[in-house]
């Protein structure tokens, strides 16, 4: 209830508030809340809630993604079940500059235009519906900073791949191979075995065998030279790796070349 003189201005509040769209788009109850103090309940739900927002922001720059939608889900039922009609138009909008600002550092600008509503809480059909639009937008930024993460990790491992066919008689110790790279030794152990499922030694290995392989059939280099050429200084170093890498000799392998012509 309210005195007579006040009702116009109360009109205007809760026509405001239903301008809002808070709800999920089916008949509801519009409850002014302007009178009573809130409950100390309810203060605590919309601290508990932003503080969730932080989380939120933090889960999209770590790019964790699943923790992402968790605490997206926990701010969804806070914003149903405890808190004003205010406080969950503030926590919408609080929720979409976190997004915003994200794709202004990650100069994601295109993305900005083509999510124009974001900003726009009255251009939803209800509030839900605005959290779901923000739902579509973080899959997207995930999507984007995944395939971005694969294109970087893709030009990495070329480039020390690169490296390595270059200089395969020079020293391709993980340690060194880290250091050009500007890795940790372990990392740099675990980021190629996963990005070419196989250890960076054996790679490394296989290289150094085709190269020595190409370079026995050619009649006019001694053992010794494709030895070096590979990283190999001693000859019964490089005959025993020779051998593990093809069952043959070096001297083996070279005769062999003559008896398939």
């Amino acid at each position: 209830a309210c005195a007579w003189t006040e009702t116009g201005r109360h009109y205007e509040r809760l026509h405001r508030l239903q301008q809002m769209k808070i709800g999920d788009g089916i008949s509801m109850v519009q409850i002014d809340r302007s009178g009573p103090p809130e409950s100390d309940a309810v203060r605590e739900t919309g601290v508990r809630l932003q503080q969730r927002v932080e989380n939120l922001a933090a889960h999209l720059d770590a790019g964790r993604r699943e923790r992402f939608a968790e605490t997206l889900e926990e701010i969804r039922e806070g914003i149903h079940s405890g808190v004003s009609v205010e406080e969950a138009a503030e926590l919408y909008y609080t929720v979409a500059l976190v997004l915003l600002s994200h794709m202004n550092r990650s100069e994601l600008y295109g993305l900005v235009n083509e999510y124009g509503k974001l900003m726009r809480l009255d251009e939803h059909s209800s509030l839900g519906e605005g959290i779901y639009y923000m739902e579509r937008l973080a899959s997207d930024l995930f999507e984007r900073r995944s395939t971005a993460e694969k294109e970087r990790s893709s030009e990495v491992i070329e480039r020390i791949c690169d490296y390595i066919h270059s200089h395969l008689g020079e020293d391709l110790s993980l340690v060194r191979l880290a250091e050009l790279h500007y890795f940790n030794p372990s990392y740099l152990s675990r980021f190629f075995k996963q990005e070419q499922g196989i250890n960076l030694s054996e790679y490394i290995d296989q290289c150094r065998a085709v190269k020595a392989k190409e370079l026995l059939g050619n009649e006019t280099l001694k053992i010794r030279d494709v030895a070096l050429y590979v990283g190999y200084e001693a000859h019964h170093s490089f005959t025993r790796f020779f051998k593990k890498m093809t069952g043959m000799t070096p001297q083996e392998y070279r005769e062999s070349l003559h008896v398939n012509l």
